[in-house]
């Protein structure tokens, strides 16, 4: 029990509870629910068509066999979010919640650099608050067994974090908090998928400006 809360009071003094002030993406990021308990976390990428983005992983789940089934009892702030695109291979999927009204991100056109500051949103363990962490780029371009593509982050995650949007100064997308590596509550060296990756697969669902 100590352990446990000496890991949550290190991750509250990099983790802080997101209110509003000059990070005008808040309304933006959501959490992702299955009856009615939060397990993810979901971003608006067109507020117009209700279109959001998350972690494939979160969206469904593999039986004994291999074989992936989709739940079909996810919701967005109560509506129903039903998945329309999922790429498991990638990680990635795209819900739509025709109920919602959500502001919508912007896709980031500018590279990312090693040691580049971003910021990443999102409700870990199944907390209701919107907690905001910071960190940097550790890799921005790595590839794993000739076939995946990750960008590495160092930065504070937690198990409810996958789907969460990574975002740079600006506020825009470089990519999708999917997994990150160690045997605390909290892992402090993460990844998800490359701009490339992201632009290539989920370019085409975030509204165009």
């Amino acid at each position: 029990m100590s352990r446990l809360i000496s890991l949550l009071v290190a991750a509250f003094l990099v983790a802080t509870p997101l209110h509003a002030g000059k990070f005008n993406f808040f309304d933006s990021i959501k959490p992702l629910q299955d009856q009615g308990h939060n397990i993810c976390t979901v971003f608006s990428v067109d507020e117009k068509k209700h279109y959001f983005l998350t972690a494939a992983h979160c969206v469904g789940e593999h039986d004994a066999m291999g074989d992936f089934h989709l739940s079909y009892t996810l919701t967005i702030e109560k509506k129903t979010a039903q998945p329309f695109t999922v790429d498991l291979e990638h990680d990635i999927a795209a819900l739509v919640a025709p109920d919602t009204k959500v502001p919508d991100l912007k896709l980031a056109t500018d590279d990312l650099d090693f040691g580049d500051e971003v910021y990443m949103a999102g409700h870990p363990l199944g907390w209701d608050a919107l907690i905001l962490v910071t960190g940097k780029v550790a890799a921005p371009h790595t590839i794993f067994q000739d076939k995946y593509h990750w960008t590495i982050f160092d930065i504070t995650v937690g198990g409810g974090n996958s789907g969460s949007p990574v975002l740079n100064k600006k506020g825009e997308v470089v990519s999708i908090m999917q997994a990150g590596w160690g045997r605390d509550l909290f892992s402090h060296m993460n990844l998800g998928p490359t701009q490339e990756v992201l632009r290539e697969i989920a370019g085409k669902y975030f509204r165009r400006k």
